[in-house]
């Protein structure tokens, strides 16, 4: 055997053995790619922006994570929704959809309602956000430290609405089986965006650069579905006239899921952006831009992680829909254990790497949290993203019976936040949401996950 045949041999092996297809593959190679520009932004930023600049950028950041508040959980539910109404139709020359007749019916309506959801969505969100952000960034005595600043605000705001609009869009053609092609989209807009957003904060443009990333991502998504998915959507948006019985009822059948997944939603706006605000409001931005940078950092190993689980959610819909729990439990099993192989070895390097910087490189080290709060915060990251993989296998039976454990979660870590966060120091912040995390997601969240995994198969 040749070394390209051995080496593409122990490639296969490696890839079997922690559970990586295609579509993770790529989901993988953009969470990589997501890294890596992450941590060139880091290092752009800790060059480029001062301590202050830096705590306004998390805190735009952390504060325009308030569209989960908008959409409710209607995008999850959406990628739900039309998996199982896909297991009954095929794709056809033309890049639409046939087969039962009523499935394509009811995914036609999903989709004109998901359109009207959205629409709506986007409009609160940029008329609310640009004013109650500007209220809340003025009250800062650092305000006056940072140039043009307002501007930045409204042009993210602005921009991250529009994107929020073709949200849908892209969860419906996930939902049909296109993850491949949209996690494609998706990595080439991210990978544009953030060459864009480099080379505007290289350029000195300040906090306005950040505009520029859900600027690019807006257009070339745009792009994408004008150009590949017209022929699709235009099919499902203008169909016939659905009869009343062909129609998706949103009170009957998507809100009693979307709530539950609504109050997950927010219970993880509690957990991961609600660190730096609070921060940013009693500790100065200085804190705020080293927890907004550790977090960020944490999230995109959790990004990397929860690609084994999201790329499988479609499957996991369709085996549920033709009830093969078999395929769904392996499934479910693979997916967990190649995500955790993968995680933990490299959160044991970026913790080492961390401690090896504060002797190296105090100034870079600073940017971050000191290293014995950055582990709790990893730790409780790894948690985190155990208990997503549960919560979205059975979200695949179109349910959502860990929302009450979300709930308690997120308001546990949000009332420790706060009060940790306005008396304490910082690494109270971090061992609040570490305990939290350990005891009510993993203790509570994995009992009741195997109780209810049995009792929805039957």
């Amino acid at each position: 055997m040749s070394l390209a045949d051995t080496i593409i041999v122990s490639c296969k092996r490696v890839f079997d053995a922690l559970s990586i297809d295609k579509a993770v593959m790529w989901a993988l190679g953009r969470r990589s790619l997501q890294l890596l520009t992450g941590a060139g932004t880091i290092v752009i930023i800790a060059i480029k922006l001062t301590p202050v600049e830096q705590g306004f950028f998390y805190t735009f950041s952390s504060i325009v994570a308030l569209q989960m508040l908008v959409e409710l959980g209607f995008t999850y539910v959406l990628v739900q929704f039309t998996s199982h109404e896909k297991a009954h139709l095929a794709w056809t020359e033309n890049g639409c959809l046939t087969g039962n007749p009523e499935s394509k019916l009811r995914l036609s309506s999903l989709t004109r309602l998901a359109v009207k959801w959205y629409g709506l969505a986007a409009i609160l969100f940029v008329s609310i956000l640009i004013p109650s952000g500007l209220a809340f960034l003025s009250s800062s005595k650092d305000c006056n430290l940072v140039h043009n600043w307002r501007l930045a605000w409204v042009c993210v705001v602005f921009a991250t609405g529009c994107t929020l609009y073709i949200t849908p869009f892209l969860s419906i053609a996930e939902g049909c089986g296109l993850i491949v092609e949209v996690i494609q989209v998706r990595t080439i807009v991210d990978v544009l965006g953030y060459l864009a957003l480099w080379c505007f904060l290289w350029s000195d443009c300040g906090l306005l650069s950040v505009a520029f990333l859900p600027v690019l991502r807006f257009f070339g998504s745009l792009y994408w579905l004008s150009s590949k998915m017209r022929i699709f959507f235009y099919d499902l948006l203008f169909s016939p006239l659905l009869k009343y019985e062909h129609r998706i009822s949103w009170r009957n059948e998507i809100y009693p899921l979307q709530w539950r997944v609504a109050l997950t939603w927010v219970s993880s706006f509690l957990v991961y952006q609600l660190f730096t605000p609070i921060l940013f409001k009693y500790k100065g931005a200085r804190v705020a831009g080293q927890m907004g940078m550790t977090l960020n950092v944490c999230m995109a190993l959790f990004s990397l992680g929860i690609s084994w689980m999201t790329t499988k959610a479609p499957i996991l819909g369709v085996t549920v829909a033709k009830k093969n729990y078999a395929i769904m439990d392996r499934t479910f099993s693979l997916s967990l254990r190649g995500a955790v192989l993968f995680v933990v070895p490299i959160g044991v390097v970026l913790a080492t790497g961390l401690v090896v910087l504060n002797q190296w490189d105090r100034n870079m080290a600073d940017r971050m949290l000191d290293p014995v709060a950055f582990i709790l915060i990893l730790l409780a990251t790894i948690m985190q993203l155990i208990f997503a993989f549960q919560s979205i296998y059975l979200r695949a039976f179109k349910v959502e019976p860990l929302w009450w454990l979300s709930g308690v979660a997120g308001i546990l870590i949000g009332v420790s936040t706060y009060i940790t966060g306005r008396y304490f120091e910082v690494f109270y912040v971090a061992l609040g949401y570490a305990c939290v995390t350990f005891a009510v997601c993993t203790l509570c969240g994995s009992y009741y996950f195997y109780i209810m995994r049995e009792k929805l198969k039957r």
